[in-house]
């Protein structure tokens, strides 16, 4: 197998992952019979190492897709050329059948289409066979590595409408009265999470913005949300990012699902909350803080942080201040799942 290498890599970090999540789940099943204190220090303990073991799958996980989107286009090629030598023993065949080949010259021919044949076949069973170990292989990860269920993002409604990140918004806070208020489901809280971006400024860029205190607006989220709405997806025209028009990464939501959207990191903060003021708006989801957290990038690296939200913000199931990028974590902004991609 071409690709046996990166498997094999793939694999045991996986197993150590796993290995991690296992200790923690029966960490929690003896709560009964340990102390909180004790049981805590073990999941922590833990915790922080499947997260150590995140980080580094992230970079192989690109190469396996990567792998897996080569193969499946060789496959592709390959199961063309079957076809078309399958067609030209047809042909073979009407010819033989009007006399034009005698049986003679007819399996001459033939004989020699279907050692070509043999060969295609060969190539092609040792392609999906690789092919299959490969996506095995990562949606054991995805399995491993929690994605929101469908309960968790039925009836969430996305939309994009400006999506390049050229500065950072001004950032705002939030009080926990504000988030009662939220909450409790008011008239204009229909229950579903919306994405969307904001086009309210245009701000010039900057690596590191200090986060600023502002009185909520509560008109941001009553004039976006449309009780019983359907679920639309929205993008508008995309403007030059500042490296050529390539992102360096990009935010996945509902990753793996129809639904699945790209959010490109193209500039160097790019926030996320339930105000239209972010770059990444969520709204209808009760836990999300105005202006939650931002993605930022210094010195050719990615960095989240936390703005200090009333839920917190997590990487790969860990509660964080401020963690360094480095693709393939997952974080989770109040009850809504990203998925962090080097691009």
């Amino acid at each position: 197998m071409q690709n046996q290498a990166l498997l094999d890599t793939f694999t045991e970090l996986v197993d150590r992952y796993e290995q991690h999540q296992g200790f923690i789940q029966r960490a929690r099943e003896q709560s009964s019979r340990f102390s909180a204190k004790i049981v805590d220090k073990v999941v922590r303990d833990h915790t922080a190492k499947s997260t150590a073991v995140g980080t580094e799958v992230g970079p192989y996980l690109k190469e396996l897709r990567d792998a897996i989107a080569l193969i499946d286009r060789d496959r592709k090629k390959v199961t063309d050329d079957r076809n078309a030598q399958q067609t030209a023993i047809e042909e073979l065949e009407l010819r033989r059948a009007i006399g034009e080949l005698e049986d003679n010259d007819f399996q001459g021919e033939a004989d020699g289409i279907n050692g070509k044949l043999a060969d295609i076949q060969r190539r092609l069973d040792a392609l999906t066979e690789e092919y299959q170990a490969l996506t095995e292989a990562r949606d054991r990860w995805k399995t491993l590595h929690r994605e929101p269920d469908s309960s968790e993002v039925r009836g969430r409604e996305i939309s994009r409408d400006v999506p390049p990140v050229k500065g950072e918004p001004r950032a705002e806070s939030i009080d926990d009265d504000d988030l009662g208020v939220i909450a409790a489901g008011g008239p204009e809280d229909d229950g579903a999470i919306e994405i969307g971006t904001s086009e309210d400024e245009d701000q010039s860029p900057g690596v590191r913005v200090d986060w600023e205190d502002e009185p909520d607006q509560m008109g941001d989220m009553a004039e976006d949300m449309v009780e019983g709405a359907p679920i639309e997806v929205s993008r508008s025209k995309t403007e030059p990012s500042s490296n050529g028009g390539k992102a360096a990464a990009v935010l996945l939501y509902q990753e793996g699902t129809p639904e699945e959207q790209t959010y490109p990191i193209d500039g160097d903060v790019l926030t996320i909350g339930r105000s239209r003021t972010n770059h990444v708006q969520v709204k209808n989801d009760s836990k999300v803080s105005r202006v939650h957290a931002k993605v930022y990038k210094r010195e050719g690296a990615f960095y989240i942080e936390d703005n200090k939200s009333s839920n917190g913000t997590l990487v790969n199931g860990e509660l964080i201040t401020e963690r360094r990028l480095f693709g393939g974590e997952e974080l989770i902004i109040g009850e809504t799942f990203f998925r962090f991609q080097m691009a």
